[in-house]
């Protein structure tokens, strides 16, 4: 996938782009569906299946208190985009002076001229430019005279509800992580680094490395059954997070809590490698225990239940999205 940075960067000379607009933040199947419509008629007209998306989230520039923490970091982000099978990613900063930009000008002076863009696909709740006056009424009607087309795309639902990424967001603060998996058509995940903890873990009999993410959005505190992808393996494991409250110290208000991984399948130094951690099923809830023989039992407990679902995947067609 090809990535154009900057709306100053961005040049008329690409084959019938087929461009979408928006966040996508969490890339879930509602997103999908939209993606594939764009891939699908640029597949059909021999052209270029594009994406405009925006970093920051533009509400952490409108309105910084009301901005979501972001599912995905950027590179996650951009990662899925590609991984969908999109051609051209127009990545644009959100700042002061793109937020001035109005409806009107964007469609033409950015769409029209500078794209060149011939047919726009967008959802039904798409809306862009200075005070959101582009909707699609505006995008079919200027368009038609800027030699581009709309496409409408329909919203997606799962039990009722639209899939949005503020119902993944929401599924998460509340630990339903498997239930998030389905709405996002694969686990959740975390990118951060292994550092050095104070080595209680391997003290139990249950080794674990401490991450340090850079998701904004991190599940419910609570016991997962997770998988650690590193150096592209997948290794099978459990994983806790919170603020350890039968052993630690630690305030149970901390801001950020502790992310502790115990691979299942893997013996080595873990110290400064980058892992992703994707996340499963949520087996509980995180407590304080009475003493440190029943955290240790409830632990081995938590092993057997990861080892039974693992082995239950495996006779399952696929793990992701546990579909």
């Amino acid at each position: 996938m090809r990535i154009i940075h900057g709306l100053d960067r961005i040049q008329q000379d690409i084959p019938y782009p087929v461009l979408t607009i928006g966040n996508f933040d969490g890339v879930h199947r509602g997103h999908q569906a939209l993606l594939r419509s764009v891939i699908e008629r640029a597949r059909a007209c021999r052209g270029t299946a594009a994406v405009l998306t925006f970093d920051p989230h533009p509400l952490k520039i409108l309105a910084p208190d009301r901005a979501p923490q972001q599912i995905q970091t950027l590179e996650q982000r951009v990662d899925s985009l590609a991984a969908e099978g999109i051609d051209l990613l127009y990545l644009v900063s959100f700042t002061p002076e793109v937020m001035r930009i109005g409806a009107e000008e964007f469609a033409a002076e950015y769409l029209a001229r500078r794209m060149g863009v011939r047919e726009l696909v967008v959802g039904r709740h798409f809306v862009f430019g200075r005070d959101r006056r582009g909707d699609l009424e505006f995008l079919r009607r200027r368009g038609a005279g800027l030699g581009f087309t709309v496409r409408e795309v329909g919203e997606l639902c799962y039990r009722g509800d639209r899939i949005s990424s503020t119902r993944v967001r929401s599924l998460l603060a509340a630990g339903q992580v498997s239930l998030a998996a389905r709405l996002m058509g694969r686990p959740p995940s975390l990118v951060g680094t292994v550092v050095h903890g104070d080595m209680r873990g391997r003290k139990l009999g249950f080794p674990t490395a401490n991450l340090e993410v850079i998701n904004e959005l991190i599940p419910a505190n609570g016991v997962y059954i997770t998988s650690a992808r590193l150096d592209g393996i997948d290794y099978r494991g459990l994983t806790n997070i919170g603020h350890r409250p039968t052993i630690s110290a630690l305030s149970e208000h901390a801001e950020r809590p502790v992310i502790e991984t115990h691979l299942l399948d893997f013996d080595g130094d873990l110290y400064g490698r980058r892992i992703e951690l994707s996340f499963y099923l949520r087996l509980r809830s995180e407590k304080r225990f009475p003493s440190v023989r029943h955290l240790v039992e409830q632990i081995a407990n938590d092993q057997n239940k990861a080892l039974r679902f693992f082995a239950w995947c495996e006779g399952r067609p696929a793990v992701k999205g546990l579909s």
